[in-house]
């Protein structure tokens, strides 16, 4: 695997990178620039990154996640794809990689460092310049396992548009924006997953608070996932905290799906104050936990008593 050197004030005051959205994906950029070969491209098979870069200790980080990743690089103009004709390859092309320092010398190139596709000089100029005539738009090929052929039509209103061969010529960017959207949403979804007290059940668990990033985000935030997700994160957290979702015995703890298919992030958080023998979802008795307090709390309480029991 290259060894790649990152220019810390570079990146930590990048214009561009500061535009990537959501901000958790800004960090993959410098977990990504190690996979440029010698001449700064890479294979950027979705599948083939998933493996190599995020399998092994990322399980936050999913297939969709990676094709999300790699499509708003290529969005902000950071990151350049395109199909290598020959081979029917997807290759990557990290857009100013090539400055002097960045890559190894041309001395080395080819016979101690392994050199990738060149990036067709007339199709990377067009997408620096904004017209996207002969490249694969946010990387929608056959290495993302879509196998969709894109083409320029001067039919479609507006110049330069990008159509799909299919029937009905739907924009392929409408395509493109959905499946953003969806794994951005599970991205969100598998990070409040990794918070909640109690981890089990993970595919139906993720598959829950997608679910509920959706439902409400129509329901209270005019669509905005984004913010639908950090209200749950947030509702999550003060039932974790709380003496249902602290308990040490977590088979009392309802699953992931269970909490969010209840819809029990609409719940009145006092009544979280309330753990018995029970999963908060009824058939038990339930009793206020006063062992929560601390020592010190506990002995002013005493003390208090006391003090009373002499008065009277």
């Amino acid at each position: 695997m290259p060894k790649r050197v990152i220019d810390g004030e570079a990146l930590w005051r990048s214009d561009k990178l500061k535009l990537v959205e959501p901000p958790i994906y800004r960090a993959e950029y410098a977990n990504l620039i190690p996979l440029a070969l010698a001449n700064g491209s890479f294979e950027a098979d979705p599948h083939r990154i998933y493996a190599n870069v995020y399998a092994f200790n990322r399980p936050d980080i999913t297939f969709e996640a990676v094709e999300a990743i790699l499509a708003e690089f290529e969005h902000r103009k950071m990151l350049f794809l395109w199909r290598d004709r020959s081979t029917g390859k997807q290759w990557g092309y990290w857009v100013g990689i090539g400055k002097p320092g960045r890559l190894p010398p041309a001395s080395r190139r080819g016979e101690h460092e392994v050199l990738g596709a060149d990036p067709p000089e007339a199709e990377l100029r067009a997408f620096l310049s904004g017209v996207a005539n002969g490249c694969l738009g946010l990387g929608l090929g056959s290495g993302s396992g879509l196998g969709k052929t894109l083409v320029h039509s001067a039919n479609e209103p507006g110049e330069g548009s990008l159509v799909e061969e299919t029937e009905g010529n739907a924009p392929e960017t409408a395509i493109q924006s959905g499946k953003l959207a969806k794994a951005t949403r599970t991205l969100m979804a598998t990070a409040l997953y990794s918070k909640y007290p109690r981890k089990q059940a993970k595919p139906e668990g993720i598959k829950a608070i997608e679910k509920a990033i959706v439902i409400i985000a129509k329901r209270d935030f005019g669509g905005d996932e984004r913010a639908a997700a950090d209200w749950l994160g947030a509702k999550q957290d003060q039932y974790a905290r709380s003496a249902q979702g602290s308990r040490p015995e977590k088979n009392l703890i309802p699953l992931p799906a269970s909490w969010y298919n209840g819809g029990r992030y609409d719940d009145d958080p006092e009544e979280w104050k309330y753990a018995g023998t029970g999963n908060g979802f009824g058939g038990h008795q339930q009793t206020p936990i006063v062992a929560q307090r601390s020592p010190d709390e506990r002995l002013n309480d005493q003390f208090r008593r006391y003090r009373e029991g002499v008065r009277l």
